[in-house]
């Protein structure tokens, strides 16, 4: 008997020592920090031993109440809609207006609820709002996946005034029935405290213990003193706000410390969901995140690809590959460390990048208008040049002329602006020098086309730097892109590329097409190669304009089976295009091979969205945009030059019919931009703008007798 307990006795040992270590709950941790400041970060424990990672969050959301769709954003891994009073999670046993929460659900869903469970009562309202996406997007899904994998999820935590409930952790880890099964967000944690805001106070130790002893695998904490002292924060004076908000950070540090010392081997993210009051009403959408206790260095996702800067959808997928789990629908990215800096180093090159990206947002739609004006004006003024019959001077022909090419200019300008302000000076004076020196426009415009084109193509290939921090370029605040060539460039590549390679073509002979081939095949690829420009819509209207270009310079006549062969080429490099980029590892793939995962994950439903959605963007940019006024400007102004001067048309085609060619070959892409553009309107605009300048110029000069004997 002694025996055979002393083997039992061994083999319990030797199943203790070999047999499978369990996890410490929780796994993850998600603190909720409401209106996070850089200020704020500052003041971190975790930033001179160098174990705080930090990024700028994208913080846009799908419309509806702002504060309430930014939460619901995090969980969904797509923009949500939010809805007013969202955050009135109660657990099930609360009173509501004098009857039990759970009461109320019950009849509002047809569901019971035990008391211990935390519930929305305004669950129909965000299941409705949902529905209004265009893509992918589901209420409570990492609560889903989670729980179908068999993890638990739980909040902490609340943001309750006396007289409002805010429940901002619940709503985070609430499921698609508005439901979460662990945790506590109770009136039991907050403490009575009149030197704080409201006169409440998060029971931090309390908080702590109901984390540490929870036995779930994702905690979700508010913090709760954050979100009330931004709601008062404009009743302080200036020294007292800073008072306050010194004191809240200090509580809360103190917190995620004592959590990190507590649960060495959790992760622990620590985000803002909304950028804060005035940053919003100042259109600044973006929010620190950090990552305590994984080292330093800045935050990226295959979702920006742009070191420091990350969106809110991608905190779910962040989550779930975490555990291991797929993101399933979610539209975002999981996120991924750049270790090259420490933490202030790190720190310090967001604030510069919060700068300058701010600036960007702030001088943009003022750089665009103008831009866009000038050219606007020119155009009509040339053509009230055109249309007038009695001489005029000269010299202003030749000064409107001067300005329509500094105006076909302005986009180089404006591409390299970045780089240096003196560069961009450089070329507009170098621009205003070949016009006085050179005996022909056509030439002056060639140069300006093809260096625009080669600047564009060079920048893409190394990383466009020039291209993101460009007025013309993406604006990583609208969240619309991050990577590659925008719509306002791909526009100008193709028109600048069409025009100025057809007036090259016109006076030299390349050979039999194989050059203008493979340049052609080149600028296709930096457009829409996923690690390039991952312009799909682009790619196809390069492929058309470009398309139609070369087979027009082989002097082939165009005829229906012309056409079909360039449908061939387009479905068959948007084929090759789409498994590549899918065949990748998930990491690498851009939005090309995360489309077609949506249309195998959705079918037809996710092809319909795409389409409604490009629809519904070009019909707002047709009706708001200052590019749909662009666009209707350049045709008018192209099409009056059928009229003025007198037979304008027939003696570009006898006196240079390889520019027509190009005239063509643009027009066509324009129209195709527009068709196959989520932003298309803009991309038209842009494509068409080389070809109506290069019109007006020549026009003005056949008709004041200005081309040299």
């Amino acid at each position: 008997m002694v025996k055979l307990l002393r083997v039992c006795l061994a083999l319990l040992v030797l199943l203790l020592i070999t047999g499978p270590v369990f996890a410490q709950s929780p796994q993850i941790i998600m603190v909720l920090w409401h209106d996070l400041q850089w200020s704020d970060i500052l003041t971190s424990p975790f930033i001179d031993n160098n174990q705080l990672a930090v990024g700028l969050m994208n913080t846009r959301i799908g419309g509806g109440a702002l504060i309430p769709g930014a939460y619901l954003t995090i969980s969904s891994g797509a923009r949500a809609y939010g809805v007013v009073g969202a955050q009135r999670m109660l657990h099930g046993s609360e009173l509501s207006q004098g009857i039990e929460a759970k009461e109320i659900y019950q009849l509002r869903t047809g569901s019971f609820v035990s008391e211990h469970k935390i519930i929305n009562l305004e669950i129909a309202g965000l299941l409705q709002a949902a529905t209004q996406a265009r893509y992918p997007l589901k209420v409570g899904y990492l609560a889903e996946k989670l729980i179908a994998a068999g993890f638990k999820i739980g909040a902490y935590g609340n943001s309750d005034l006396r007289d409002e409930i805010a429940r901002w952790a619940a709503l985070v880890a609430m499921d698609a029935a508005g439901q979460v099964a662990y945790g506590n967000v109770s009136p039991e944690l907050l403490l009575e405290d009149l030197s704080y805001p409201g006169g409440k106070k998060t029971n931090y130790a309390l908080l702590l213990e109901e984390v540490v002893n929870s036995e779930v695998d994702v905690a979700v904490v508010d913090l709760g003193d954050p979100y009330r002292f931004s709601l008062q924060q404009r009743l302080f004076l200036s020294e007292q706000e800073e008072q306050l908000r010194r004191k809240i950070a200090a509580d809360c540090w103190q917190l995620i410390r004592n959590l990190q010392a507590s649960l060495p081997e959790s992760k622990i993210l620590v985000l803002s969901p909304f950028s804060g009051d005035q940053r919003a009403k100042d259109g600044q959408w973006m929010a620190p995140l950090l990552m305590v206790g994984q080292g330093a260095g800045l935050l990226t996702s295959a979702t920006t690809r742009w070191s420091g800067i990350v969106t809110n959808i991608d905190i779910g997928p962040t989550i779930l590959d975490w555990l291991g789990l797929t993101k399933g629908e979610m539209i975002g990215r999981p996120l991924e460390l750049d270790d090259d800096f420490a933490s202030k180093t790190a720190i310090a090159r967001l604030l510069k990048l919060e700068k300058k990206l701010f600036s960007l947002a702030k001088y943009r739609s003022q750089v665009l208008r103008t831009f866009v004006g000038l050219q606007i004006g020119l155009y009509l003024f040339s053509l009230a040049l055109l249309i007038i019959q009695q001489p005029l001077p000269l010299q202003l022909i030749k000064f409107i002329q001067l300005c329509l090419l500094i105006c076909l200019a302005l986009p180089l300008g404006i591409l390299v602006l970045p780089g240096s302000w003196l560069l961009s000076l450089l070329v507009l004076v170098i621009v205003g020098i070949s016009f006085y020196r050179s005996k022909d426009y056509l030439k002056t415009i060639m140069i300006i086309a093809l260096v625009t084109a080669g600047a564009l193509m060079i920048d893409v290939l190394r990383g466009f730097w020039w291209i993101r921090y460009s007025f013309l370029g993406y604006d990583a605040i609208a969240g619309a892109r991050y990577y590659g060539i925008g719509n306002e460039y791909m526009g100008i590549l193709v028109g600048s590329l069409i025009m100025g390679w057809s007036i090259l073509r016109h006076y030299w002979n390349l050979g039999k097409g194989w050059l203008d081939f493979m340049v052609f095949l080149t600028a296709i690829m930096i457009i829409a190669a996923p690690q390039w420009g991952t312009n799909v819509g682009g790619g196809i209207t390069a492929v058309v304009g470009f398309g139609l270009l070369w087979i027009s310079l082989q002097q082939v006549k165009i005829r229906p089976r012309t056409l079909l062969f360039l449908v061939i080429a387009v479905v068959l490099g948007l084929s090759i295009l789409m498994v590549f980029d899918f065949s990748r590892p998930e990491s690498a793939q851009s939005h090309i091979g995360q489309t077609v995962i949506q249309i195998k994950q959705l079918g037809f439903t996710a092809i319909w969205q795409i389409i409604t959605r490009k629809l519904a963007m070009n019909y707002n940019l047709l009706r708001y945009s200052i590019w749909s006024r662009a666009l209707l400007v350049a045709i008018f102004a192209m099409a009056g030059n059928l009229l003025w001067p007198n037979k304008y048309i027939y003696w570009l085609t006898n006196n240079y019919p390889r520019l027509v060619n190009g005239l063509v070959g643009t027009i066509v892409a324009a129209i195709t931009a527009l068709i196959f553009n989520d932003s298309g309107v803009v991309a038209a605009a842009t494509c068409i703008f080389f070809a109506a300048t290069t019109m007006l110029v020549l026009a003005l000069a056949l008709k004041h007798n200005l081309f040299p004997s």
